[in-house]
């Protein structure tokens, strides 16, 4: 299977659309088979969640991977 990443990490700041809070995410190149994983940098420990189907909470409004 052929896969991809992003050359170069990019950083997108703005104002949540159903939150109002301003946030910001990271994207950052992976080395390959990794995936596509999140980590929260916002709790203490940061936790990484990959992104698979079996982690998706629900998807009204959304998609929330918990």
């Amino acid at each position: 299977m052929q896969q991809r990443s992003i050359v170069n990490s990019i950083t997108l700041k703005g104002v949540g659309l159903h939150s109002g809070i301003q946030t910001r995410i990271t994207l950052k190149p992976a080395e390959p088979d990794t995936g596509i994983n999140f980590i929260r940098k916002d709790i203490s420990p940061e936790k990484m969640i990959p992104g698979l189907f079996n982690n998706v909470e629900h998807t009204m409004l959304a998609t929330k991977i918990s």
